[in-house]
């Protein structure tokens, strides 16, 4: 349910960025870490990072995202 609409808000999200400088952070992966730190009750944005960086799970979740976004050359 998420994946559906956090791929809806891209074509929105691309119109906003600016096409020069530095490549920032796809808002859809931040987006969905944010869902996650709300949906595991992760208490910081540290700790969130934290269980990003060692927990399968949050890795595969935040990563997926990217992943589909570069298949369509995003």
């Amino acid at each position: 349910m998420a994946d559906g609409a956090l791929k809806g808000m891209s074509e929105r999200f691309d119109s906003v960025y600016a096409k020069i400088g530095r490549p920032s952070i796809p808002p859809e992966m931040l987006l969905r870490a944010q869902l996650l730190q709300t949906l595991y009750s992760v208490r910081s944005e540290r700790l969130l990072m934290e269980e990003i960086d060692y927990s399968v799970l949050f890795r595969l979740l935040t990563v997926r995202i990217e992943v589909s976004l570069q298949a369509t050359g995003k």
